[in-house]
């Protein structure tokens, strides 16, 4: 928008117009090509979209500035050839020129569009592909087995995104926690995978009931669109009807067991665990996959430590020696409670967001307690029969699914509370162990001057004492090189030692 906005500003700006329409045409030619110059530079170097599809939102907008340059500088390029001896005498040649111009427009601007369309159905005209060759489209996929990741026959895109897929994750790690430790970056890849995993068995099962999610989601279209009108009523109990006939229909055969097994894979890989993760391996995945399960992780995915001993003939590894296999990253003085303070400001955050969900939840479920409460009113007065609106109300289901909803939310928030009083009492009892660490340096610092102190004096005797060469023959004192007698009985020395 604001691109849009300097496009239309640099064509209108006062002072840049001309009577002359050729010059006019000229100035808004190098005004749009100066924009677009400037706009293009900056999406270079900034890149500003996700890595979704193959960086397919990059690949979009570097297409569409890629066009707009190319039209502005081929149009100013005419307007300054008109002139040209060539072009003045030989209608032909001007008319090549323009041929060439416009197909090479064209060609820039059929690129953007296929772009645009071919990200939007990318992998449906890959299936289709695939359906037409009689064999799956050629993937290099991403094999998860206990010791890490391998990987097979990645092409050149998918090695690229691998890579800003890995320092993705490096990046999240800075940012949540400041440091890098081995078990918690190992553990971020087994979410990953886990994630990835799940997301392939749910399109699994919207995959086995593409009729009835089409028949809610236009459902939910019409209550969105005509807001409880009357028009949305009748609607919406077409639309009841139909559900409930494909409902009776699709509860027979082998959907209703696929869907039970696929339910029930999905339910053990919920939670982050040794048994989860040793479903999923030696289970291939697609680099963009792993990418989407990155997008849908967020945060979150630096949330968990390795978990070693997967697999059969793999032992479990020792914790203190994974634990110490760690670095910091950023300044020397970022410690472990600047972390824990950092850590502690996501969990606000993410503590907000719980709150605004619960609220929304909240308010949803009012107004379906609402609408309910009008519609048994209704059919109180006899404005509804039972032979119009099915007895199975999908209001009232709709309710109890979103109360169960809010159920969750709420123990969501109660546990993030507890993690974020857990994460004050840790910065607590750091900050105390910083402290103790000062006094103890201060009592260390005391010590250290007592001893120069006692090293300095132990010098000064040795020194004193160096300074005496020979000693009394009768008592024994000892006495400087130049004496005569002895300081100490009197005697004459006679030069004995």
């Amino acid at each position: 928008m604001f691109r849009k906005l300097c496009f239309e500003f640099v064509m209108t700006m006062p002072g840049m117009t001309s009577e002359n329409e050729e010059i006019l045409g000229r100035i808004n030619s190098s005004s749009v090509a100066f924009v677009a110059s400037v706009f293009f530079a900056l999406h270079m170097a900034c890149q500003p979209y996700d890595n979704r599809d193959y960086f397919i939102l990059d690949h979009i907008e570097t297409a569409s500035l890629r066009a707009i340059l190319v039209t502005a500088f081929l149009q100013l390029w005419c307007l300054n050839t008109n002139e040209a001896d060539g072009i003045l005498h030989n209608t032909w040649l001007r008319e090549v020129r323009n041929v060439i111009c416009t197909v090479v427009i064209l060609l820039f601007h059929l690129r953007f569009f296929w772009l645009f369309f071919y990200g939007i159905a990318r992998r449906r005209i890959q299936s289709c592909i695939s359906a037409c060759r009689g064999r799956d489209f050629s993937h290099g996929i991403v094999k998860f087995v206990p010791d890490g990741l391998q990987l097979h026959n990645l092409n050149g895109k998918e090695e690229m995104l691998l890579k800003t897929l890995v320092s993705e994750i490096f990046d999240l790690h800075m940012q949540a926690k400041r440091k890098i430790a081995y078990d918690q970056w190992s553990g971020s890849l087994q979410m990953l995978c886990l994630e990835a995993r799940r997301q392939h068995i749910e399109n699994e099962l919207l995959a086995l009931d593409k009729v009835g999610n089409t028949l809610r989601s236009w459902r939910e279209i019409s209550r969105k669109l005509f807001h409880g009108s009357r028009v949305g009523l009748i609607f919406e109990r077409i639309f009841d009807r139909m559900e409930s006939a494909y409902g009776l229909v699709s509860k027979s055969g082998s959907y209703e067991n696929s869907k039970k097994q696929k339910d029930k894979e999905l339910e053990d890989l919920k939670i982050f665990c040794a048994d989860s993760l040793n479903k999923i391996l030696n289970k291939e995945f697609r680099v963009d996959e792993l990418q989407d399960s990155m997008l849908s992780l967020g945060k979150s995915i630096c949330n968990n430590k390795r978990i070693g001993g997967l697999g059969e003939n793999m032992k479990v590894e020792d914790e203190t020696m994974s634990q110490a296999l760690e670095f910091y990253v950023g300044p020397l003085d970022m410690d472990e409670h600047v972390a824990i303070a950092i850590q502690e400001r996501a969990n606000i955050k993410e503590v907000t967001e719980l709150r605004k969900e619960v609220d929304e939840r909240q308010t949803e479920c009012a107004d379906l307690r609402r609408l309910l409460g009008q519609y048994r009113a209704q059919r109180k007065q006899g404005l509804g029969t039972d032979e119009e609106r099915p007895v199975d109300d999908p209001r009232a289901e709709r309710l109890e699914e979103l109360e169960v909803q809010l159920k969750k939310s709420m123990e969501a928030l109660s546990e993030a509370q507890e993690e974020r009083d857990k994460t004050q009492a840790e910065v607590y009892r750091l900050q105390g162990d910083l402290d103790k660490e000062g006094d103890l340096k201060q009592e260390a610092k005391g010590v250290m001057e007592e001893q120069q102190s006692k090293i300095h004096s132990l010098e000064e005797q040795l020194r004193k004492l160096q300074q005496h060469r020979i000693s009394c023959w009768s008592c024994h004192t000892k006495l400087p090189e130049d004496a005569q007698y002895c300081y100490t009985c009197g005697k004459a020395l006679h030069d004995e030692l």
